[in-house]
């Protein structure tokens, strides 16, 4: 019998259940992902992030269960039955077994209906991999052969898959990020479904959207699912109007670049935009329909307005792009340029990129100054050689940039030279 390795606290939970006269079994991802972890030297690595327990008992029952062991009970979702029990920092989700009635715009059901059976349970879920249930003494139980399509790499949907993507169209995008994340093939019914129901997508929140597109573009084999679900995905962000259409009739080349980034969403959706050919203001509007944050969306948007850029192998100029860029956004948008390199079959390309990251590498460990706030003077000290306020932050930019140039070297003794040479100019022609 195969056995997954449960945290003490799950198995804690099961057997506490399990005195009180309940069923009580892990399910779902953290099932899916420990048989990923045995069976596919690939996935050796990989550790359940979340451990989610079913239970014939319901929320009420479960409390007076946990309670006298001094787990803290929290009641995160009791008219869907789920209570959350805080352990240490750790919170493990607990729902009773139910079925789900009537789904509200293709995304939530109106209520859920309390079952006894574990099978009735699995049977609501998204996919056979995720339908999947194990108890230490027991093993796995599997009634839709997860198991089996797990050990073929196929997703395919519990029962039918028109009814499981009519029920919530979200489903459509994490069978996506599934096959981006394990390159699994989706199997046939499934996908003739997800192109059936495409337009399903529309009632999904953006934010939702946004999340589950995150989670394709980071995966290992992004570029395959782009390849065949590109539409899908253009669809989602923003509707009719596919914003990703050049890619649709134009692939290969985008395709190559996204693979060759890193497994990040911020360069691989900031070459995925500039490669479609989107100019810089629809950018900012693209961005913006799936509520990105106000930071994340700086970052992208100066990514792509940077992508064009002529590279040069001078340490001056590299520390100018640091002080526009900083230095998180200056090696994303270095690793953006050699995916970019690699994908047209530039050799000469990637080793500019190369030889710029090691000067990279120097000029941060030397701590080179390339900001305002690397120079050994500041707006204090300019005033008190009587710089008047107003050309203060002219005057540090001016040092900075002589800095950059090597004409001057960053001693305060020798910037308060540089300044009242430069204010000597300034009253003599000002």
């Amino acid at each position: 019998m195969f056995e997954i390795a449960l945290p003490l606290e799950v198995r804690v939970i099961i057997e506490a259940l399990q005195k009180a006269d309940f069923e009580a079994f892990v399910v779902g991802g953290c099932v899916r992902d420990s048989l990923l972890k045995e069976q596919f030297d690939e996935f050796s690595p990989l550790y359940p992030k979340d451990w989610d327990i079913a239970t014939s008992a319901k929320p009420e029952s479960i409390r007076r269960v946990l309670e006298p062991l001094k787990i803290q009970v929290i009641p995160t979702g009791i008219k869907h039955g789920t209570i959350s029990a805080l352990i240490g920092k750790k919170i493990y989700e607990i729902t009773t077994y139910r079925i789900d009635g009537e789904y509200i715009k293709h995304r939530r059901p109106k209520e859920v209906f309390f079952v006894s059976n574990l099978k009735d349970d699995l049977y609501r879920r998204d996919f056979t991999i995720n339908a999947m249930a194990y108890h230490p003494d027991i093993g796995i139980f599997d009634p839709f052969d997860g198991k089996n399509d797990l050990k073929n790499k196929i997703i395919k949907a519990v029962g039918n898959p028109n009814e499981r993507f009519k029920e919530d169209a979200l489903r459509i995008l994490r069978a996506l990020r599934f096959a981006s994340r394990f390159g699994f093939e989706i199997d046939t019914l499934t996908k003739k479904a997800i192109w059936s129901h495409k337009k399903l997508l529309k009632f999904i929140s953006k934010e939702r959207i946004r999340e589950e597109i995150k989670g394709i573009l980071c995966g290992k084999w992004a570029g395959d699912v782009l390849r065949e679900y590109i539409e899908i995905i253009g669809f989602a962000w923003s509707g009719e109007n596919n914003i990703f259409e050049r890619i649709i009739h134009d692939k290969e080349k985008i395709l190559q670049a996204i693979a060759f980034c890193p497994q990040e969403f911020i360069p691989r959706i900031a070459i995925l935009i500039y490669e479609s050919q989107i100019t810089l203001q629809r950018s900012d509007e693209i961005l913006a329909q799936l509520y990105f944050d106000k930071k994340t969306q700086k970052t992208i948007f100066e990514l792509i307005r940077h992508i064009p850029i002529e590279f040069v192998e001078e340490k001056s100029w590299i520390k100018k792009y640091l002080n526009i860029l900083g230095q998180q956004r200056f090696k994303v948008l270095l690793g953006i340029k050699s995916a970019q390199y690699k994908s047209e079959g530039k050799p000469q390309g990637i080793i500019k990129i190369k030889k710029i990251g090691i000067m990279l590498e120097e000029i941060i460990q030397k701590n080179e100054p390339f900001s305002l706030k690397d120079l050994a003077i500041n707006g204090y000290h300019l005033k008190e050689i009587g710089v008047p306020r107003k050309k203060i932050g002219i005057m540090l930019e001016a040092m900075l940039e002589a800095i950059i140039d090597e004409k001057i070297s960053n001693r305060q003794d020798e910037l308060k030279k540089f300044a009242k040479g430069l204010l000597g100019m300034d009253r003599q022609y000002g």
